[in-house]
């Protein structure tokens, strides 16, 4: 059904419904973060904004662009603007994005471990 994808695939990979089911969870807790942030810390919201962009930017980057260093730069670029939001936010948007950082912190293992098979 699906085409094969254009790079080996992590045996530390999940199934795709994890993904799925990962990101129904994250990014609303990223919205009611965007909220918050808004009101409390403007400053980190203008970066907030940005690193959502950088975010939703990533898989048709991967796809479209269909180089994984390309791809590990991206993300290396979104996993600095969270550590330095998650690092300035207060602790609501801490604790709201807890699951984010470790998510992406996860994602970054298996892409590192895909891009060096590949």
């Amino acid at each position: 059904m699906f085409k094969a994808p254009f790079y080996n695939v992590s045996p530390l990979q999940p199934p795709g419904f994890v993904f799925s089911a990962a990101w129904l969870l994250i990014y609303p807790l990223i919205g009611v973060s965007g909220i918050i942030l808004l009101a409390d810390q403007p400053q980190l919201a203008t970066l907030w904004l940005i690193q959502l962009v950088v975010n939703l930017a990533w898989v048709p980057g991967l796809f479209l662009v269909k180089n994984l260093w390309f791809s590990l730069l991206h993300l290396v670029v979104l996993l600095v603007l969270v550590l330095v939001i998650f690092y300035y936010a207060n602790i609501n948007v801490k604790m709201l994005w807890s699951p984010y950082l470790i998510w992406l912190l996860y994602a970054a293992g298996i892409f590192i471990d895909t891009t060096l098979r590949n």
